[in-house]
């Protein structure tokens, strides 16, 4: 999905909301939030005194693990070993 459209009825007493996001868009607006995961995850490491790797297997979980770009994110710091 490309696109997504977010409506808000009755936002305030007289107005509804409707606006278009484009993935662009979202992953732009998101981008200082899926840092902060690859922050975490490079923080985690360091506290276990384990380097990338030393990772052997790398299991996601949670639903903002579905978002493409934190996806593409965690694959290219772990070299490609996310499937």
């Amino acid at each position: 999905v490309s696109n997504i459209e977010i409506e808000v009825d009755r936002l305030s007493a007289t107005v509804d909301f409707c606006e278009t996001l484009t993935r662009a868009a979202f992953e732009e607006l998101n981008g200082h939030l899926f840092q902060r995961c690859i922050d975490t995850v490079q923080s985690v490491l360091v506290d276990a005194d384990c380097t990338l790797g030393d990772v052997t297997d790398v299991v996601l979980v949670g639903g903002s693990t579905r978002i493409p770009q934190l996806q593409k994110r965690l694959h290219e710091l772990f070299d490609g070993r996310i499937e």
